[in-house]
């Protein structure tokens, strides 16, 4: 069903931009039915984590076919800029389950004890999260950015 254009005050995609099979085209529609002074908030994995480096293919959010897109802060700020929106904040957010699910398959995929033991340990994976966090290159970003009124798209 088709919404009013400009209905909206805020519109949230909590990990559904990485799942569409065309963002561009999902962002286009979003923008439509926010109002001039409208927000958008999202969240996805940040492909520019260290974590995914380290695990390669083993990274959780590589979950192909179910994650069609892979997103950093630079690839989102371009899509959303491209799109009429303005970026205002990015965070960088801790994810504990990515790195545990990311580790399980490791684990399962080398065979080393280490891997397993790590993949069943929260307090382990929450600290190699951390560090990510810390780092400045955590698993998971948030964006808030608003319907950019003076750019025609």
């Amino acid at each position: 069903k088709q919404f009013e254009p400009e209905s909206f005050d805020v519109v949230t995609l909590w990990h559904v931009l990485e799942h569409v099979p065309s963002p561009t085209q999902t962002l286009k529609e979003i923008r439509t039915i926010l109002k001039p002074d409208g927000k958008l908030i999202l969240a996805s994995p940040n492909f520019d984590t260290w974590l995914r480096a380290w695990l390669g293919n083993c990274w959780f959010p590589f979950e192909i076919p179910r994650h069609l897109t892979h997103f950093s802060k630079t690839t989102i700020t371009k899509i959303l800029e491209q799109n009429g929106f303005k970026v205002t904040k990015v965070f960088a957010q801790r994810h504990g389950q990515i790195t545990q699910r990311s580790i399980k398959y490791l684990a399962k995929q080398s065979n080393k004890k280490l891997y397993h033991l790590l993949s069943h340990s929260r307090s382990a994976c929450s600290a190699i999260e951390t560090l990510t966090f810390l780092t400045g290159q955590p698993s998971r970003i948030i964006i808030h950015a608003h319907k950019n009124c003076s750019r025609k798209v």
